[in-house]
């Protein structure tokens, strides 16, 4: 009688164990539906950790200017008579004037890459990951006061 008790209670312990292993499964489930959740789930799970990252700042340049480019107030532009421009610009604190060119680095993570009497191209450079982004900005040129 005690050797039928301890087998009737061995027998529920490892019933009731196996569901909790893992080692049961539904056979009435499909295992193509069961693949095609599994790999949704992970793309899900890659694409909210792809989102999460945010572009850092990167130092590429020394700039050509001491003072932070948007501290400076826009003069004007000035013109070689070839098609090529240049961007004046002056610290208001100090009354010091810059002369911007194509290519002139201006923020260690930016530079000028191409003026215009209208407008004024710059690339700013950032780090998403591994990857360098670039991304172009385009500043209106007033003149006008």
């Amino acid at each position: 009688m005690k050797g039928r008790k301890i087998a009737v209670i061995t027998a529920i312990f490892i019933l009731t164990s196996i569901p909790v292993l893992g080692s049961v499964k539904d056979p009435f489930l499909n295992p193509i539906n069961l693949t095609i959740k599994k790999r949704l789930a992970e793309k899900a799970y890659l694409n909210k950790k792809k989102l999460n990252l945010k572009p850092s700042q990167v130092n590429l340049f020394k700039p050509v200017i001491p003072v932070p480019f948007n501290s400076l107030v826009v003069e004007g532009v000035i013109g070689t008579g070839e098609g090529r421009y240049c961007l004046v610009t002056a610290d208001p604190n100090t009354g010091q004037t810059f002369i911007i060119k194509p290519g002139d680095p201006i923020a260690p993570d930016a530079k000028v890459t191409k003026v215009t009497p209208e407008k004024v191209y710059i690339v700013k450079y950032s780090k998403l990951g591994k990857k360098l982004v670039k991304k172009t900005l385009v500043l209106k040129v007033n003149t006008e006061g």
